[in-house]
Order: structure tokens, then sequence, then C-alpha cells
């Protein structure tokens, strides 16, 4: 995913919000796999 703002941080988040675990942020974009029929919740934060 690539965002329309400069990126500092990512994160992979449960449904409550709680950090499970950072994601490598490269020219402000992420790159994460996603399964079929999965539901994910990622944090950007700006910077």
């Amino acid at each position: 995913m690539t965002t329309g703002f400069p990126l500092r941080a990512a994160a992979r988040t449960n449904l409550l919000e709680e950090e499970k675990f950072a994601l490598a942020v490269t020219d402000n974009s992420v790159r994460y796999d996603i399964r079929p029929f999965e539901i994910v919740t990622l944090r950007l934060v700006p910077a």
C-alpha cells in the first residue's frame, strides 16, 4: 500500500487496536501479504 502522505511508521493491530508487530516502511509504502477473506487492520503514523 502506498500513501499520499509522508509515512513514519506502520504496524499491524488487532481489533482492539493493540499493536501486534511493526511493518517496514519504504518510500511511504508498506508491503504486507493478505490471505483471501482476511480482514487486516493497520495503524499508519504520518511523519
